[in-house]
């Protein structure tokens, strides 16, 4: 026995409502995420002053935040004065934003402990290069992770060497992009001298 029109016509019908209410169901899914999504607000990460002048802790590293924020000016720093660098030096390492160039060259050494950072014997330097269209480098390119959900940016933990202008070289970790009492663009960096 075959179904009848009016089984067939009742069978599109409901089909239909189905159809119908999840599509319902969909848009008011998308309605509270979007509404949701604004009213929740990211935890921001702990913010530091600026410094510009390196401080030194009591386990042998120093730390500085620099401001960072300007999209146009990179930032010079010389970390053996731990210091934003004279117009007159050649820097260790300079800033914009999130980006960082180092002249010497730079290595990452990985999730190590910064007090047990240190050089192979023969040590392979990555140059500053274009990258994007911008002069950075590579190897420095890593220390951070970015959120879409919360746009923040969270360092990685990861531990680099910066080859010094001096000859010397530093161990360095990437610590907060963010100053206080709140916004982005400062970089905060923790790190130690050792002879090249």
């Amino acid at each position: 026995m075959s179904d009848s029109p009016t089984s067939e016509t009742r069978s599109k019908a409901d089909t239909n409502k189905l159809v119908y209410v999840a599509g319902i169901a969909f848009a008011i899914t998308c309605v509270a995420f979007f509404f949701a999504s604004s009213w929740l607000r990211p935890t921001v990460q702990e913010g530091f002053p600026v410094t510009n002048q390196a401080k030194a802790n009591s386990d042998g590293t120093f730390e500085i935040t620099i401001d960072t924020s300007n999209r146009n000016n990179w930032i010079p720093l010389n970390l053996g004065a731990g210091r934003i660098s004279s117009g007159k030096e050649e820097p260790d390492l300079t800033f914009r934003r999130y980006v960082a160039q180092a002249p010497g060259g730079a290595i990452d050494l990985g999730k190590v402990a910064l007090e047990d950072a240190a050089l192979a014997a023969q040590p392979t330097w990555v140059k500053d290069e274009f990258v994007d269209g911008e002069l950075q480098n590579e190897a420095l390119s890593t220390w951070y992770s970015y959120s879409y959900w919360t746009h923040l940016l969270s360092p990685k933990g990861r531990i680099y060497a910066v080859k010094l202008q001096n000859g010397g070289v530093a161990f360095l970790q990437f610590v907060s992009y963010y100053c206080k009492p709140e916004g982005s663009g400062c970089l905060t960096i923790r790190y130690k001298l050792a002879n090249g």
